[in-house]
């Protein structure tokens, strides 16, 4: 399990990692309260949902939340 700490956060957001039902690897960003807040594609090995993660990491510590249209 991995954790998403954004910029200036003392709290860390939990990631789960795990195999579906096809085997495949996907991950779970949970709240504070223990609800699932996002799911990650599938992935077909271990590493790449570990990079899928690192790339969510990094989209959300440079990005900007905006209103959608």
């Amino acid at each position: 399990m991995g954790c998403l700490r954004p910029p200036g956060a003392e709290r860390r957001t939990p990631v789960g990692i795990r195999r579906d039902a096809r085997g495949e690897w996907r991950f779970r960003l949970k709240a504070g309260n223990g609800e699932i807040v996002a799911t990650g594609e599938s992935y077909p090995t271990k590493q790449g949902v570990e990079q899928g993660i690192e790339a969510v990491k990094r989209a959300a510590a440079e990005g900007d939340v905006r209103e959608a249209a």
